[in-house]
């Protein structure tokens, strides 16, 4: 890896995902690891799909982690446990090793 590389992945930990800030450990899909969790609200959803379903509501999320730091990476749809909650992985974005994993569930 090189000196980029490298600070990159130092800062993973250092800087995004410090526990002092916004860092927390979390059980993604059975990988202990520091994540950071954030909610998306109906407005960002909305905003992000430019859609919406009179009727229908559910959870949204954004799980930032490190790639490395799971035993396997999802795939978009598949089943995906969050501190034993069950969710399905809408969308999977690897950005210099930094995951973006965005996980929604319907909810009646």
């Amino acid at each position: 890896m090189n000196k980029f590389g490298k600070m990159i992945e130092a800062d993973f930990k250092n800087i995004f995902l410090n526990p002092q800030e916004l860092g927390e450990m979390h059980n993604l899909n059975g990988s202990y690891c520091l994540a950071s969790i954030q909610a998306l609200t109906d407005k960002d959803r909305i905003v992000q799909q430019n859609i919406g379903y009179e009727g229908i509501s559910g959870e949204v999320l954004n799980v930032f982690c490190v790639a490395k730091d799971l035993d396997e990476q999802p795939g978009q749809g598949e089943i995906f446990r969050l501190d034993d909650k069950i969710y399905y992985v809408q969308e999977i974005i690897n950005n210099f090793g930094m995951l973006k994993i965005t996980l929604g569930v319907n909810k009646p």
